[in-house]
């Protein structure tokens, strides 16, 4: 650097750094794993649903990285498989919902509690690599787990609410103010408060 602008040829100073993997292990990561790989879909079965990824999809899931010994280590990237699998089996899982109060004739009643039920990645691709480099069909059975209500049909029943103790109205403002309002009160529709607990709007809402 310090010569460059003198108009001189200068001889550049060279070092030498050794491969890190043969070409003896490309091949075999080659043949062993990239190959059965991709050579046929990855199919994830799920409860009344079925996620197909195409061998392309899975490549994308796919890197290499140098090991030991001059090796070529093979890595699945979960996040990308999920993200071309999930949307698949969306419809094999349910969202769960808190029991609510809601009013029908204007007498509180009790909406009852749904369980959530969705995929559990982690067990659902734990044999994934393995499955990957064998030769034949590549399929998983989706694994499901249960998140159960924050808030039971039976907690709710608990409560004993059975009248209505104050209601409001409000009016008065401007069109975009009412659409704010209209969309929090949905949300804030049916919150329970329980004995003792303090209600904050904005913590409930976000």
């Amino acid at each position: 650097l310090r010569h460059w602008a003198t108009g001189q040829t200068l001889n550049l100073p060279v070092t030498t750094t050794p491969v890190q993997v043969s070409a003896e292990a490309v091949q075999a990561t080659l043949d062993g794993f990239a190959k059965p790989a991709v050579s046929t879909p990855l199919v994830i079965r799920g409860e009344g649903a079925t996620a197909t990824l195409s061998p392309e999809a899975v490549a994308a899931a796919l890197s290499f990285e140098p090991g030991e010994g001059g090796t070529l280590v093979p890595k699945v990237d979960h996040n990308k498989i999920v993200e071309a699998a999930g949307p698949q089996l969306k419809s094999s899982e349910k969202e769960g919902k808190d029991a609510q109060i809601v009013f029908e004739g204007g007498r509180p009643t009790v909406q009852p509690s749904v369980d959530g039920k969705g995929v559990d990645w982690n067990p659902t691709l734990q044999p994934l690599f393995d499955l990957l480099k064998a030769p034949g069909a590549h399929e998983l059975v989706a694994k499901y787990h249960t998140t159960p209500a924050k808030v039971t049909t039976e907690q709710a029943n608990q409560l004993g609410i059975t009248e209505v103790i104050g209601e409001f109205t409000t009016g008065g403002f401007a069109a975009d103010s009412g659409v704010n309002i209209r969309t929090v009160a949905q949300k804030v529709n049916g919150a329970i408060v329980k004995p003792g607990e303090t209600f904050s709007l904005n913590g409930f809402t976000g």
